[in-house]
């Protein structure tokens, strides 16, 4: 069973090292699991190939030499690769597993974005890029797909070298590789692919993240494409009036069909977003190129050639020579001209002809305010749009919105669009509502990376528990299998382990004491004995664990109980008299008491015999020593 196979089960061993966990993911080209790393015990993506690429010998090879490329890209804002290899048939890719959400669900959730954050992104989106072109590894599939936005907004961005393994632009079925709302006309034509294609498609992320709809739609990938080859975007000020000009500017440079016209660098790109970011505006090149292609747009006259590379600062330099910046007026006034010219002509071929062959839209209809119906249920979004003289599509998806409500208008509210032409309408289906997965008896870190994957909260509260342990999720709430909003909080309770109890302090306490005050604290007792000339017998000298320490309930402690004073050698006084011996008994700590015996020898008379205990026995300090006394009978 390999981790491409739909009957995949959680918790299989994936070529002897990674546990999946389970599958976040797949595209076209491959699969994407969760799973731990069992020997470096760390959660990992692993993106294992589809079946018809296992089997075509050229694209495994291009795809090794591609993930080979793609590892050495240690970069802050590219996702790191880990591994690489095969198992089961199948080609896999170990690689860093972000706790996050794709610039799409981003976008898709919040609309457009404010213009600091969608700049924050690019800017990020462009360094990566700049580290990998300057390594000579073209991305080719750049779109907010992938691109993870982690929850303290820093910016990663994966599959670099991914969508170049196969220098096919084709598959079997004629549609475009990777995702055609983002692909660089080049791309479309199945040209060189260069850095300009990258930031080609950096524009069109720019464009969705400002105004909330990419650039160009349709019923087909091949129709999409040929949008970009042939049309202009319509430009982001006319769908988001707040968008600033010099922003709009930058975006409809880096989305120049003519790859000489964009930016021929992630550096120059993004010198030029912070100088917008700052209030600087646009460089000089950059400001000319749109104005030029601007009046091209408007007047259907294709625009100048772009000037030679160098002829316009990279860094901001000094302000430019009018001798430098008149021939781009002149330019222009002659752009203007000939369109004046040519809306004449073709005004009054058409009026004076008599025919009624149409010309084009703008010099024939007049375009229509789209009604704003954001809120409006579907039944009355509907007959407003069409009141209007627009057709409705509509589609759906699930929001936080009431349900059958509309939340969103493509094109938008206030946009000017062609009587007759088709509005899509938005309408949220309520909020999402998914099963809670069964994560008790797993480890809380597992546990959360699995809710989370589901697109839940998680708030964690600890629990001593003698039996779970520590780290291991007890109960959850909702239960497993409950039915609940997407989004909303599961609360995990997690072990803490065994009760961590202070330990009473029981020096000096009589045996008995220490005993009951332990056991009552919930401890076990242990007991041992030893001489203490300081401590009383019978009370505690000592305890481990030791006094105020905190440890696990029932662990077990060991009083040490005073047996007394440590016993002393009997000094030899045979052989002295009476008082000498009981000086020097005294002087050793013990108590003296004497005891008659009668002897014969007169020199005996007066002298200590013996000892109890005898000389050299060990008894304790201030026990008493009887000394036997020779005395003479009457």
């Amino acid at each position: 069973m390999r981790p491409g196979d739909e009957t995949t089960v959680d918790g299989r061993l994936f070529d002897g090292r990674y546990r999946i966990i389970r599958r976040i993911g797949s595209g076209g080209m491959a699969r994407v699991f969760l799973a731990e790393d069992m020997d470096l015990h760390r959660e990992v993506a692993i993106k294992v190939l589809q079946d018809r690429y296992n089997e075509d010998a050229q694209f495994v090879e291009r795809f090794a030499r591609e993930a080979r490329a793609a590892a050495g890209l240690n970069h802050p804002n590219i996702v790191a690769i880990y591994d690489r290899g095969q198992a089961d048939g199948s080609y896999y890719i170990a690689m860093e597993y972000l706790d996050g959400e794709t610039l799409k669900d981003v976008i898709l959730r919040e609309g457009p974005l404010p213009e600091r954050r969608a700049i924050d992104v690019a800017l990020q989106l462009l360094a990566a890029l700049r580290f990998a072109h300057r390594r000579e590894v073209i991305h080719r599939d750049v779109k907010p797909h992938n691109v993870m936005v982690l929850r303290d907004g820093r910016v990663k961005v994966a599959d670099f070298g991914i969508a170049r393994a196969g220098d096919s632009e084709m598959t079997e079925a004629g549609s475009i590789v990777g995702t055609a709302q983002y692909l660089s006309p080049e791309q479309a034509r199945g040209q060189h692919v260069g850095p300009e294609s990258d930031l080609y498609s950096v524009g069109v992320v720019l464009y969705e993240m400002l105004t909330g709809r990419v650039p160009f739609t349709g019923d087909s990938a091949v129709a999409i494409a040929m949008k970009h080859v042939q049309e202009a975007p319509v430009p982001p000020r006319q769908i988001v009036p707040a968008i600033p000009a010099e922003l709009e500017q930058v975006v409809l440079r880096a989305m120049a069909k003519d790859p000489s016209r964009r930016y021929h660098s992630a550096d120059e790109m993004g010198m030029d977003l912070d100088r917008v970011r700052k209030g600087l505006g646009v460089t000089e090149a950059t400001a000319a190129l749109a104005a030029a292609d601007a009046y091209a747009a408007r007047t259907m006259v294709a625009a100048p050639p772009a000037p030679p590379t160098g002829s316009y600062p990279v860094a901001p330099a000094a302000p430019p020579q009018k001798r430098r910046t008149w021939p781009w007026v002149v330019v222009l006034i002659l752009l203007a001209a000939v369109a004046a010219l040519a809306a004449y002509l073709l005004f009054n071929l058409n009026d004076s002809g008599g025919n009624d062959t149409p010309t084009t839209t703008a010099t024939t209809a007049a375009l229509t305010a789209v009604p704003d119906v954001i809120g409006f249920p579907t039944s009355g979004a509907v007959t407003t749009l069409q009141n209007a003289g627009f057709k409705v599509a509509q589609e759906h998806r699930f929001s936080s919105k009431p349900k059958d409500t509309v939340i969103k208008t493509d094109p938008a509210a206030q946009a000017q669009a062609a009587p007759g032409s088709t509005v899509t309408i938005t309408i949220s289906d309520g909020v999402e509502q998914v099963q809670v997965e069964d994560v008790v008896g797993k480890q809380f870190d597992s546990a959360e990376a699995i809710l989370k994957g589901d697109g839940f909260k998680v708030e964690q509260k600890g629990k001593s528990s003698d039996s779970v342990p520590e780290g291991e999720v007890m109960d959850q709430d909702p239960p497993a299998n409950a039915t609940v909003d997407k989004g909303s909080t599961v609360t995990l309770t997690v072990s803490r382990g065994v009760q961590q109890v202070t330990v009473p302090n029981v020096l000096n306490f009589t045996e008995s004491d220490a005993t009951q005050a332990l056991q009552s604290a919930g401890f076990d007792v242990a007991t041992d004995q030893a001489a203490s000339s300081t401590v009383q017998e019978g009370n505690v000298i000592s305890q481990s664990p030791a006094a105020n320490k905190k440890v696990d309930k029932g662990t077990q402690v060991t009083i040490v109980v005073s047996t007394g004073p440590p016993p002393v050698s009997v000094p030899d006084v045979t052989g002295q008299n009476e008082t000498d011996a009981s000086n020097t008994l005294q002087d050793r700590g013990f108590k003296v008491a004497s005891q008659d015996v009668l002897v014969t020898d007169p020199t005996q008379d007066g002298v200590v015999q013996s000892t109890d205990p005898a000389s050299g026995d060990k008894a304790p300090k201030g026990s008493t020593v009887t000394i036997m006394v020779g005395r003479l009978p009457p």
